[in-house]
Parts: structure tokens; sequence; C-alpha cells
């Protein structure tokens, strides 16, 4: 809030109301004013002050920054006072980057303006025994927080120890607050509690302050004690009270008008001209005698004062006189003209020699009304004659000269009490208008509820007032009032000014720039608040100096800004329940209303009710057909695998034994399908079931499905036919199991309830986008055909067409149910047309994401680019460990990791594993998923929590390639996952990528890739892709020989523990296994094989003991033809392969 060619000087107290501060913000005043700099007197209240709860002014001191003043002057006193020394550090450890200067109490090594305290208590101590002789001196302690209240109470004990006086206990006080009734409860103290007299046991009282002096001297005069003739009187500070009593106290001056000059001096020297300041700065005191001790007129100081009186001898030279004396301007302030003394002493000096001249008492007169005018200390005249009659008596030679001196101040003594009462009298009568004054302009304040009319009053209080000019913000959101505010009020050169709408700023520029007086001036910041509450800060610029004008202000206006606040408040409140009521009032008009209206409806809704009571009485009856009928399908199985056991138990024949047991598998394999219907249906309603949409041959599948029952239907005597319109691309992405089971489902039912013609499948293209297609399925029979009524209710939970077909045909109903969910899946639709005794057509739809590529070219264009692509060659300098319990893997990953460089330390298992990586270092480290002993999840969990491989790349390597699998893979802490089978190429670029984190090859390599794999394993027609397994392992024939010969070994004697443990009904071991050749099958390229082991480690997850009997006869089988057509190639090649 300052310009370039104007300083701001900051004066922070917590209040202004008394006479010390005002006289320290005049002196800093007329300084500042001097200088052209601007002076921000800002007002708080002092810190943790226990008997004040005005703690919400302190915001005020989160203004001051070096934005704001260019220096800073601090009542220091007043701010210790009730924190810790750790708490004041770190409360003017806010101004830290502000040149500041404290009065009255040194902080730290802040620069400090000091009482002379010690010099002050002294002055007293010895004016009361050497002058008048007293010894038995009582003193009164200030509070025991105050710092200088215990300075002058130390200096009460050095100054009786100087002058080896008795210090007794009885006559010195609990410490007490600087106030009047103190001072009656120090009286009160000495006379009734420890029973003292005055003469007799206190000859003098010595208060730390005018105010406890005070409040001594009224409580002695209640009690008749007269002052000074019963017991003398002194205080300190030299208030204006004290020389308005009777009789006035004697008391040292501080020279309190010094301190705000000297402050703001030095603070200037400093930010002008560079002028350090000292540490620490003592400013004399000085003795003021007064009638309260016992003297009848002033007497002259006893004590040496340098800064007011040279050392030089008293000569009748007038000059010296004037020399002596001119230290009376600095206790003097702008009221005076600047060589007052000198005129003094000249007319003094005229009057004395020419009896007839008056110029000496004019002139007297003419000061007294300049001093009454300005409202300035008229004890500075007095002090003023004293020190004068002390230099001129001893130049005084002549008696008639001595008489004469001795009348003129005798005249001017009687000058200077006259003016004396008219100031005490002015002074009281001006407080009192002024009370009654502001009592009748905060009127206004304190009826008001509009804020348009309290700033009305404001600005005729401030006409009132005399206060030049007023700017009021107040706070955005007092719960962060510093964030910012809104400048609401302006008044200045006695009018108000008009404002632009809107006036936000932060609060610690304090106005803004647009109103900021171009002019020097004196500013008063004072917080508004109420209690807790922050309501925003007032700006005053200086007008008349009373008291607690401004204090008092500022509380009437926060009142009257709460009072109005809270008022708004509660019109809105009021204004929000009126309109509430009158919602609510609409809002039973619109009740009403819609009462007639649900009248209606619900006289329709009783309809529907009835309606509805009686579908729900069809579905129980629907669902306990259900039951009776799951009872039956169940009970019919269960029944003949009990029957069959104990016939079983009792029969001895072998024939008839394995007959049984056959018959055995058969129904609790069709137990095991019903189950299973039942939990897919469990599945879908709960929403657990999802699509596992992956690349697949829709042709593959249909030949499939054709396959199988076409054997069926034949049997039956039915015709099954299959129609694939040309148009239909044969890859797609979906989900072909859930696929299938519709298909099953559907056909399935055809046939049960065909029982002559035929069954025939057809599959057209409804439509079709540039990723999509979506195709229409019908499965069209000459059975028994639906009656139309049933017709919507087939796909219904729990629903066939009639109980009686149940009976008849057998089932559950849960079939067309399942197959409705599945398709809806597949974002498909199902439907059925049918006529009774002719047959039906069941159809659906089902949604595929297209895989168009042209496979040979695809393949032909990848193996080109396979062919020209140069992989690095790595020397040796990479190492990793394979964890792989199958040797043909082994071999296989090795021979492909050799082939550029890299060198292979196998483990068996995931424990052999983790004690080679403890024991070396690898740059990678391939994991088998599955192994014996310890699994590659748990050895990878340990190998992260080894600090050497916590940054190791781990790969995963597995057949299962679900996503559920491989985010459980990733999240345990593998890097990535290489699924099998595994081509050369890509293979080994996934293994680069990781070493040297560079992508070999791109993102659409690897979706070509996928369908070629697709392609191989489903139009493979040999028992393994000899060329492609050759073209991998770089044409090495015998290499490949030696593996492929590898690979039929181990299976064999995997097959023999297959059948083992199939025997046991170990099905977590047999799923184990055939997971483990599914995988290394995929890798030799032989297709067919790893198709039967998958189909089997999905049996034994069903625990399908019959089932998976059947396929390890087809594994076996499958080997065997996998090991002729091997021998065939080798012998036409000559021992060779290829």
């Amino acid at each position: 809030m300052y310009t370039e060619e104007r300083m701001n000087i900051g004066y922070v107290t917590p209040f202004i109301w008394g006479d010390i501060s005002l006289t320290y913000l005049k002196g800093a005043m007329q300084v500042t004013e001097e200088h052209n700099a601007n002076l921000i007197c800002i007002i708080g209240q002092k810190p943790k002050d226990p008997h004040n709860n005005n703690s919400s002014a302190n915001i005020i001191y989160d203004f001051i920054d070096k934005k704001n003043v260019n220096g800073l002057i601090a009542w220091a006193s007043h701010y210790n006072q009730y924190l810790t020394s750790e708490e004041t550090l770190a409360f003017f450890k806010k101004f830290s980057e502000i040149p500041i200067i404290t009065i009255s109490n040194r902080i730290n090594n802040i620069p400090a303006l000091i009482t002379d305290n010690e010099n002050g208590i002294h002055s007293l101590v010895s004016h009361l025994y050497n002058v008048h002789g007293y010894k038995k001196i009582a003193f009164v302690r200030g509070p025991s927080y105050h710092n200088v209240a215990q300075k002058r109470y130390h200096a009460f004990l050095n100054a009786m120890k100087t002058y080896n006086l008795e210090v007794n206990a009885d006559l010195i006080t609990t410490p007490l607050p600087f106030s009047e009734a103190s001072g009656h409860t120090a009286v009160t103290l000495f006379v009734d509690e420890r029973n003292l007299s005055f003469q007799k046991d206190i000859e003098a009282i010595i208060c730390p302050s005018d105010f406890i002096a005070l409040g001594v001297s009224n409580a002695l005069k209640k009690r008749h004690v007269k002052i000074p003739n019963d017991v003398a009187l002194v205080g300190f500070n030299n208030k204006r009270e004290s020389i308005m009593c009777n009789p006035p106290i004697t008391t040292i001056d501080p020279r309190n008008t010094t301190y705000g000059k000297i402050a703001a001096r030095l603070l200037m020297n400093n930010l002008v001209h560079g002028t350090e300041i000292k540490t620490v700065n003592y400013i004399p005191t000085k003795l003021i005698v007064r009638r309260s001790c016992g003297c009848l007129e002033p007497m002259a100081n006893t004590q040496d004062d340098s800064l007011f009186f040279s050392n030089e001898k008293y000569t009748e030279d007038i000059e010296a006189i004037k020399l002596s004396l001119r230290t009376f301007h600095s206790l003097t302030l702008k009221s005076l003209e600047h060589l007052w003394v000198d005129k003094m002493i000249d007319y003094f000096n005229t009057s004395l020699h020419n009896p007839d001249s008056d110029h000496f008492i004019n002139y007297l007169q003419h000061l007294l009304d300049e001093l009454k005018e300005y409202e300035e200390d008229i004890g500075v005249i007095q002090n003023f004659i004293s020190e004068m009659r002390k230099f001129f008596l001893p130049t005084l030679k002549k008696n008639t000269l001595i008489i004469r001196a001795s009348n003129l101040w005798n005249q001017a003594r009687v000058q200077i009490n006259l003016a004396t009462e008219y100031t005490h009298a002015n002074y009281q009568k001006k407080t009192d208008q002024f009370l009654v004054s502001l009592h009748s302009t905060t009127q206004t304040l304190t009826t008001t509820y509009s804020l348009t009319d309290l700033l009305e009053g404001i600005s005729k209080i401030l006409v009132d007032l005399q206060i030049p000019g007023c700017y009021i913000s107040l706070y955005t959101n007092s719960q962060k009032p510093l964030n910012e505010c809104q400048l609401i009020f302006g008044f200045n050169h006695n009018k108000r000014l008009v404002l632009e709408d809107n006036l936000y700023y932060n609060p610690k520029e304090l106005l803004p720039k647009k109103y900021i007086p171009s002019y020097r001036y004196t500013m008063i910041l004072h917080p508004l608040y109420f209690k807790d509450y922050q309501l925003g800060f007032v700006l005053f610029e200086v007008g008349p100096l009373e008291k607690a004008n401004y204090h008092i202000l500022c509380n009437e206006i926060s009142s009257a800004l709460y009072r109005i606040k809270m008022f708004e408040q509660l019109k809105t409140s009021e204004k929000q329940r009126t309109d509430l009521l009158r919602e609510l009032e609409e809002k039973n008009q619109e009740l009403e209303l819609k009462i007639k209206k649900r009248t209606a409806a619900i006289q329709k809704v009783n309809e529907q009710l009835k309606n509805a009571i009686h579908e729900a009485r069809s579905a129980n009856l629907a669902k306990s057909r259900f039951l009776a009928n799951m009872s039956h399908e169940i009970r019919t199985p269960l029944n003949c695998i009990i029957g069959f056991v104990e016939i079983l138990n009792v029969t001895k024949s072998k024939t008839e034994q394995k007959e049984y047991i056959n018959l055995i598998i058969e129904e609790s394999e069709r137990l095991m399908e019903l189950i299973n219907q039942i939990l897919d249906f469990s599945k879908i309603e709960s929403g657990k079931l999802s699509l596992n949409n992956e690349p697949f041959n829709l042709n593959t599948l249909l030949e499939s499905l054709t396959s199988t029952y076409s054997t069926i239907a034949s049997n039956k005597g039915l015709d099954y036919t299959l129609t694939i319109h040309s148009d239909i691309g044969e890859h797609l992405i979906g989900d072909s199991i859930r696929l299938r089971q519709v298909l099953v489902n559907l056909i399935n039912n055809a046939i049960k309830f065909t029982y002559k013609g035929s069954v025939h499948l057809l599959v057209t293209k409804e439509n079709e986008s540039h990723d999509h297609i979506t195709l229409l399925f019908e499965i069209k029979d000459t059975g028994i055909g639906i009656k139309e009524n049933r017709q919507k209710e087939i796909f219904n939970l729990f629903e066939q067409a009639e109980n009686s077909t149940t009976r008849k045909y057998g089932g559950t109903g849960l079939g067309t149910a399942i197959s409705k969910q599945l398709v809806e899946l597949m974002n498909g639709q199902i439907g059925v047309i049918s006529q009774e005794n002719t047959g039906s057509t069941f159809w659906f739809t089902a949604k595929f994401q297209k895989l168009d590529f042209d496979f040979n070219q695809t393949s032909y264009n990848l193996e080109k680019e396979y062919a020209s692509m140069s992989l690095p060659d790595f020397d040796g300098n990479y190492k990793i460990l394979l964890a792989e319990d199958y040797s043909t893997n082994q071999r296989l990953v090795s021979s492909h990791l050799n082939s550029i460089g890299i060198k292979v330390d196998i483990a068996e298992n995931g424990i052999i594993a983790v004690n080679k990586a403890k024991a070396n270092a690898y740059d990678l480290i391939l994991m088998d998923i599955q192994m014996p002993e310890m699994d590659g999840i748990e050895a990878t969990q340990i190998l992260r929590n080894l600090p050497k491989h916590k940054q190791t790349s781990i790969i995963g390597l597995t057949a299962n390639a679900f996503e559920s699998d491989i985010k459980k893979y990733l999240s345990i802490g593998m890097n990535d996952i290489i699924t099998k089978p595994f081509r050369k190429i890509p293979f080994l670029s996934k293994i680069i990528q990781h070493l040297t984190n560079q992508e070999v090859l791109q993102k659409e390599h690897t979706i070509h890739e996928a369908a070629i794999t697709l392609q191989n394993e489903y139009l493979t027609n040999t028992p393994i892709d000899i060329h492609q397994l050759t073209e991998d392992l770089n044409g090495d024939t015998d290499f490949t020989y030696s593996l492929t010969k590898d690979f039929t070994n181990i299976t064999k004697e995997q097959l023999k523990e297959l059948e083992t443990a199939l025997k046991h009904k170990d099905y977590q071991k047999v799923e184990t296994i055939a997971h483990t050749i599914k995988g290394a099958a995929l890798n030799i390229c032989a297709h067919r094989f790893a198709n039967l082991a998958m189909d089997l480690e999905d049996a034994t997850k069903n625990k399908s003991n019959y089932s998976s009997k059947l396929i390890l006869n087809d594994l076996v089988e499958e080997l065997m033809t996998l090991e002729k057509y091997l021998q065939n190639l080798s012998n036409e090649n000559d021992g060779g392969l290829v």
C-alpha cells in the first residue's frame, strides 16, 4: 500500500487509548511527517491474553509483510506478557523480513528502545531517603508476567541495598496488575491483613505505575490518611492524571514523548541512509517532584542527567544558560516555536533588570495558551521554570535581583497552576462531551438492520468525530479471511466515495490501488470481528486522537455488521421458509390431483394384480411341475446306479461286472450332464458367466457337430444335414464353446422330438459391418411341433411344451432357457416357428468379430519377413535362467536362445530355480508355471523378495492363455507371459525386447501369428507339422529328429502315469500331466495331440472318469500314429525327417 516515492512505516500496538500509547503514536507521526513517509498504526490484541476474549483481533498481524510496510515499530512489552520466550520469538519471526525496532522491551537481537528503569527507581529511593530521610519504604509490585514490572521491582531492591536500607518483606505486596484497583488492594493488604500503620511502620510508598499510585491515593483518602503528612507516595510514568489529582503525585517521567520520535527517526535513518541501529538504546528517565512526597515546591533533580544538561560551570553568561536549557526543545511537540527556550530566558532577563517590563509573564502566557490549545503537557514548562531557577540563582549577586527573580517565578507558578487547572477541567469536559457525542452518534449503528443505513450512519459519525477518511472492507469467506475481501465503504475529505461494484482484492493490499491516497497520510488499521466471527477490517485516516474513540467506534461497527449479517441470514431463512411453505402448498394441490388420478390408477392396478396373482399361481404350478420332473430326472440315474452297484456286489462273473460298471458310468455321466445344466443356468442368472472371445474356425465347429449328430440321427432313422452359405468367412472371434452349447441343446431337442423325417442345420448371414458379422442359425425338424399358445413359454425356465411331453420324452426344460440366456450374451435373439404335428424351426442370431485374413498370403508374407529379419548375436553377453521340468521344452527353448548367442542355465523345478537365482546373477528368468515340487508362481514370489532379483525381468511360460490367468501371473510379479505354443521369431523378439528395451516385432505380427496358429490347429491333417518345426529349429533336421524322439519317449511314460492316476481317481495329477503334455505337443507343432491333451485336461476338471479314460485311449492311439508318421518320414528321407 505504498508507492516508490513514499515509504510506509508500521506501528504495531495492542491499543492506542492510553496516554503512553497515544504519546508513542504522536511521536512517530511527527517524524514520519517530517520525512514525508506514511504511518500505519496496526491495532490487534495481546496474544494469549487470559483476561481478554478478543483473540480474533490478532488476525490483523498476518496482514503485515514487506509489500505493505518498509519498516516496523512495535510496542514489544505488551507482546510477551503471556507468551513464553519461544512463542515470543515465533511471533516476531513473522516480521523477520522487515526492518524493525521495538519499544520498552528487547526481543532477542531486534533493536530496542529501553526505559532506564534502574535509574528511575533509584532516583525515587534516593529522593525519599536523601531529601526526606524516609527509611521505612513500602513497594507495590506490578504483575509477575510483566517484564517492566519485574525490572522495577529488582531496581527497588538494588536501590535499597545501595543506601543500606532494610528491605522488609511485610512492606512489599504480592504481584498486582497495573490498575487503580491494585492500589486499593495494596492498602488493604498493608493495613487490614498485615496490621501496619502509617508513620510508625510505613513512611513512604513506591508504586511501579501512576495508575497504582492513583488507586493508593484514593484508598488512603477513604481511610482519612493524609498525603504526604501521614505517608509519602510516589509513582512512575508521569501520567496526565498524576498531576491532576490532589496532591499531585511525585513520579518518574520516562520521557514517553521521545520514544515514538526516536524509534521513527532511527528507523528512517536506517531505511534511507543505511545507518545501523544499535541493539539496545536506553532512554534516561527524569524525576518529577510534586507535593505527594512532601516537597512544597518544585525542586531540582539531584541526579545528573547528561541528556538535558551540560557539565559547564554556571556563569553570569546568559548564553551558557540558554545552551544548558535548549535540550527542553526535545520535550515538546510542534505546538511551540523552535526558539522558545531562548526567548523565555531573554524575556526573563529583561523583566529581571526592568521592573516595569512584563515581557516574561506575557510570553509565558502565550506558551501556556499554545500548550492548552494542542492539549500537550504543561508540566514541561513547570520543569523548565525549576531548571531555570537552578541555573539563574548562582548568577544573582544582589538581593534585589534575587527578590525580583523569586517574584517572577512565583507569578509563573501561579500562571502554570491556573493553566493546569484549566487543562484538567477542559480535559474532563471534553471527555464527557466525547462520550456523550459518541453515545448519541453510535445509536444509529446499534439500531439499524440495513447495511445501506449503517454506512450512511457511519458517514455522519465520521463527520461528527472529525475523522477525515475511512475505508471498510469485509472478508468474502469468514472461515478463510485472508483469501479475499471486498471494499464496501470509502470516505475521504468529509464525503462518502462512490465505489465501483464488486471491488474484490487481497486483504494484505489493505486497499485497492485506485483508492490509496496520493498524499502523505497516517492511518489506523483495526480488525472488525464479533467474538470468533471474522468480519473484515477498517482503515481510519487519523483525526483527533481522543482516548478510545477509534476502539469504541470499531466495536460498534463490528456489532452492527454482525447484527446485519445475522439479520440477512434470518431474512434469507425466512424467505426460504416462505418459499418452502408456498411450494408445499403447491405440492399439496398437486398431490390432491395425483390422488384422484391414482385412485383411478389403483383400480386399474387391482385388476392387474388379479392377473399377476393368476400368473404367479401358474408360475408356482410350473415350478412345482419342474421340481417334480427334476426329482424324477435326478432319481432315475441314481436309482440305476444304486441298483447296478447292488447287483455288482453279488455278481462274480467278470464279464457281467464289466457290463454293469459301464452302465454305472453312463448313468453317472447323464447325472453329471443334468447337474452341469443346472449350474450353468445358475451362473447365468447370477451374472457370473461371461463369454471368452477367442479366434475359432466356424466350419470346423459345425462339421464336428455334423460328424456327431449325423450318426445319432441315423441310428434313429433320421436324416441330418448341414448347409453353410458360401459368403460367410470361416475364421471368427467369439466364444465357440457357448455357441456349440446352444447348437447342441437345440439339435438334441430336434432329434429327441422327431420320430421320422429329418433335422437340418442352416447357417446364413443376417448383416455385416467392417469389423463384425451377425449370423442366423436355423434348426429345422419334422417332429411333433408345439402348440401355438405354448410357443412363447418354451424359452421360460421350468417350461416344456406340455407336461405330458416331459413324461414321454424326458428332460428338464432347462436347455432352451439356457440357450436363450447364452444367445442374449452373444448380442443375439432366439425364437421358434412351429406347427403342431408338422415340425418346428428353432432360430437364433449371434454376433461375432471378423478375423478376415488371407491365411496363405499372410503366412507367406510373415515367413518372408521372418526370413529377411536379422536377429542380433549377443555372443554370450547375456545369461538366462530357464525353469522348465519338461526336457523336450528345455531343449527347444535352449536351441532358440543359443542361436542368438544367449547362455542358458536350466532348473528342473521351482526349488532349483530359486537356489540358482540366489547363487547367480541372471539377465532374465524364464519361468514355467506348472512344475513339480514348487511351481512357477511360488518361485516368482520368492525371487521378488530377493534384493538381487527385485528388478530382474521374469517371463512366465504357460499353455493357459485365459485373460484371468495372465492377470494373476502378472499380479504376483511376472513382467510378461509367453503362451505355448510359441514360434521361434516371436519368442526371441519378446526375449530381445526385455533384454534391450527394443521392440523387434510390431503388434500386427502377433495377431497374424495367432491367426496362422489357429489355421494350423484346425487344418493340419498330419499328426505333426514337421516342416514348421524344422524351420523353427533353423533347418536342423538332426535336432528335429532328436527332439521329436525325445517327446515320444517322455510321453509314453507320462501316458502310463495318467493310466495309474485315473485308476486312483487322482484328477489333480491327471490335469497337471495333461497340461504338461499339451504345452510340449504345441511346441513341437503336434496340434492334434495337443488338442486331445486339452480335452483330457477339461474332462478331469469335471472329474469325469469315463470320458477321461476314453480320451486317454485316443491319446495312446494318436501317439502310435505320431510315431508311425515320424518313422515313415525317416524311411523316406534316409534317416532324416525332411
